[in-house]
């Protein structure tokens, strides 16, 4: 036999027994319908079918059968055994069964599995008398296979003798208020959980009595007090007694909404030191009490860092201020960041005006390719650039050679950001280094021409030697000639060409050393003349134009100086066309 077969004929062997107990039972009052139920232990539908012609009754049983089937709660009533013999509307609708289905099914069947136990052992005490009802708040199960939350009151109505004739159940449901509850409690748990573990501090302080009501375990480290200590202390119990005014002004504000955040703020911890907070506030009601809730961040660290820092940046740009050589600090794309004063009085300018300047708006096309190529190595190997030499344009358009250092920046997290380096003027410099260059190739080409007017004066006195042995054997000739010979007119001419050779070894000798000068009236044509026979013959690959002045007016001087001052000249031109 199947469950179903037998909770059917469970309800027939209740009936039976309820029409048998009817007709053996005599009713001893008129009472309503609910007590005539108890007393009888019949359904409600027998008591209906079997009530006398009594217009009251029947008035009072309809009042019943209508508060059962409207009220709100679930109410059923069951046989000993438990099986449902009528529930009403309520009580269906609340577990998704027909009437019909749920008198087919006991209390057991519709409570969620692990309540049930709980369920058998209050309903097994009602059964041997130790206790005569019970409330109990439970799960039921409903047809779909989900729970519902109820309370029910259950209890037993017996006969004279103490037997059970009928379990009159009522249920209320509970599950949205179980749901909020639950949420409720969660909400709590997690906020609760969110105050004991938060990083910061928090108090919630009563507005009226400025009385400290809460407090989470981290305000009690920041200030070395247990939460029982401050519950017991206010306002002024915290805060020094110099910046207690300070303090309350900024209070007040926060109090009346002026503002959220208190910053260094000073606080007393317990053991007398000072620390210094930021506290964030916003006004609650909490148990119908007006509470202010603060946060309070301890910055005591952070101000000791923000001030160690601040020293060491003033240390810094003390150093980079005084220092001779300019400091720079430029972006990836070559942009002015930062320039210390002396990289101001280089370029001629205040630092407004330097920040933001890129590099190329004070250098040439050339240094800035330069530069872009140096710095691009930095940056693609990050090796420094050492000292390397650029020139830049000032605001007054001066041209200066600086000497360049340079490294790349990186920031925390060390990606490029840009470049810092160090630039020195080394303009005099780089003038006296070409200076000493240029004087060095002028006394290299003194000492080239020195040393040509030494060979020259060699040559020339060599050269004079021969001519005296030449020119005294022409003189013995012509004393041994006669002047109508024909040959006394070459020897004639062949002394004229030794005393020009004479005059040109001696012009020669002038050249190489010097010596002393003899002052006479001289023609500058005669001069210019003399001066280019004799430089023709040494450089016959060079054609010589002339054009002399027609009325040249004439100087004193020396032979020897004007040979020397027109000489020189055109040998120094024409070794610059060699």
């Amino acid at each position: 036999m199947n469950k179903s077969q037998t909770a059917a004929t469970n309800t027939k062997k209740a009936e039976s027994n309820s029409s048998q107990t009817m007709n053996k039972t005599s009713f001893k009052n008129k009472a309503p319908g609910g007590d005539r139920l108890a007393a009888t232990g019949d359904s409600a539908l027998d008591i209906a079918r079997n009530l006398p012609n009594d217009p009251a009754l029947i008035q009072s049983d309809k009042r019943f059968r209508a508060v059962f089937s409207a009220a709100p709660i679930g109410i059923a009533i069951a046989n000993p055994e438990g099986y449902f013999l009528e529930v009403n509307r309520a009580f269906s609708k609340m577990l998704g069964y027909s009437k019909a289905e749920m008198k087919k099914l006991t209390f057991v069947d519709v409570t969620y599995p692990p309540d049930r136990k709980k369920t058998q052992k209050l309903s097994e005490a009602v059964r041997k008398g130790k206790i005569n009802t019970y409330r109990i708040e439970k799960r039921y199960l409903k047809k779909n296979g989900h729970f519902v939350w109820g309370i029910i009151r259950a209890t037993a109505v017996k006969d004279a003798h103490g037997q059970i004739q009928y379990w009159l159940g009522l249920v209320e449901d509970i599950s949205e208020r179980k749901l909020a509850k639950e949420a409720l409690e969660e909400s709590e748990k997690r906020y609760r959980m969110l105050f004991e573990h938060a990083a910061e501090g928090i108090m919630v302080l009563d507005l009226k009595s400025r009385r400290f009501r809460y407090a989470n375990p981290a305000i009690c480290k920041m200030l070395g007090y247990t939460e029982k200590e401050l519950s017991n202390m206010g306002v002024k119990d915290i805060y020094p007694k110099t910046d207690l005014k300070r303090v309350l002004r900024k209070f007040k504000a926060q109090t009346e909404g002026e503002k959220r955040l208190a910053q260094n703020i000073p606080c007393l911890r317990k053991d007398g030191s000072l620390i210094y907070v930021n506290i964030n506030s916003t006004r609650i009601v909490m148990d119908g009490i007006e509470c202010n809730i603060g946060f309070f961040q301890d910055i005591t660290e952070r101000l000791k860092t923000e001030d160690a820092l601040r020293e060491s940046e003033e240390k810094y740009r003390n150093i980079l201020d005084s220092i001779e050589e300019g400091y720079f600090e430029v972006d990836l794309a070559g942009n002015l960041t930062f320039v210390n004063d002396a990289a101001c009085k280089l370029m001629g300018c205040p630092a407004d005006e330097l920040i933001g300047i890129n590099n190329q708006q004070i250098t040439s096309p050339q240094t800035a390719k330069k530069m872009f190529k140096s710095f691009n190595s930095i940056y693609r190997t990050g090796r420094p650039l050492h000292v390397q030499e650029f020139e830049i344009i000032t605001k007054n358009k001066i041209k200066k050679h600086l000497e360049l250092s340079a490294t790349l920046m990186r920031d925390s997290e060390q990606q490029p950001i840009g470049f810092r380096g160090v630039v020195r003027d080394v303009t005099e410099r780089t003038k006296s280094q070409k200076e000493k260059e240029r004087l060095a190739s002028q006394i290299q080409h003194a000492q080239k021409m020195e040393s040509v007017g030494t060979l020259a004066g060699g040559i020339a006195h060599d050269f004079n030697n021969l001519l005296m042995g030449v020119q005294g054997r022409t003189s013995l000739m012509m004393l041994d000639t006669n002047r109508s010979h024909s040959s006394f007119k070459h020897l004639q001419e062949i002394e004229n060409c030794i005393q020009k050779a004479a005059k040109l070894t001696k012009q020669l000798l002038g050249f190489a050393r010097g010596g002393k000068y003899e002052i006479k009236p001289t023609d500058l044509n005669d001069l210019v003349e003399n001066s280019i026979q004799m430089f023709s013959r040494t450089r016959k690959n060079i054609t010589i134009f002339k054009k002399y002045e027609e009325k040249m007016i004439g100087y004193e001087g020396s032979n020897r100086w004007k040979d020397v001052a027109y000489y020189k000249p055109l040998f120094s031109k024409q070794e610059k066309l060699t």
